[in-house]
């Protein structure tokens, strides 16, 4: 069972694994709590909970786990100060990290609404909610002109972005190993 199934049991929306007629051991709601429980990584059991369980709840704690872990990450590479809200980076990053191909203009709406109260269709996306984030997009967010996130930013942002992959990755494999114990 892939570890996104498994985390999904979490959330209080799906039906329980137990009650399935199936010839597949049960996983209960405890047992995947109690295995995140023992993921080492600070950040990652936050990760997983607030990316495939949608629990929000955690995303101020996930935040501030994953604004530490960044200033680290960003000492011990010896990267350039960051001039901006370090917290308006964190939120951008986990926010392209759990919803990657949600639109930035619109918020994954697919309408935006003017002052006026008019609703109209996104121009960015075409009103799916859908599409790929730029440089400019992060440029946008991060108010930093864009020629100058191209070439300082961009491969930093691209190393940050990697890294909430390596703490995805360790969370689930470490996931995915404490529940093969227990099936």
């Amino acid at each position: 069972m892939n570890t996104g199934e498994l985390l999904s049991i979490m959330t209080a929306r799906v039906a329980t694994l137990e009650k399935m007629p199936t010839g597949i051991p049960t996983i209960t709601q405890q047992d995947v709590l109690g295995a995140m429980g023992m993921i080492n990584h600070p950040c990652a059991s936050l990760l997983l909970r607030v990316k495939y369980a949608h629990q929000f709840d955690f995303m101020d704690d996930l935040e501030h786990c994953i604004m530490i872990y960044i200033e680290k990450l960003w000492r011990d590479n010896h990267w350039p100060r960051y001039r901006g809200s370090m917290l308006k980076l964190c939120e951008f990053l986990l926010w392209e990290h759990i919803w990657p191909r949600r639109c930035v203009s619109c918020g994954g709406i697919g309408e935006k609404t003017v002052e006026t109260g008019k609703v109209y269709q996104c121009g960015s996306c075409k009103g799916t909610g859908v599409r790929k984030i730029h440089d400019k997009d992060r440029a946008s967010v991060l108010e930093i002109p864009y020629t100058t996130f191209r070439r300082k930013w961009s491969p930093i942002y691209q190393e940050l972005l990697a890294s909430m992959d390596r703490i995805e990755a360790i969370g689930r494999g470490a996931l995915r190993k404490r529940l093969e114990v227990e099936c």
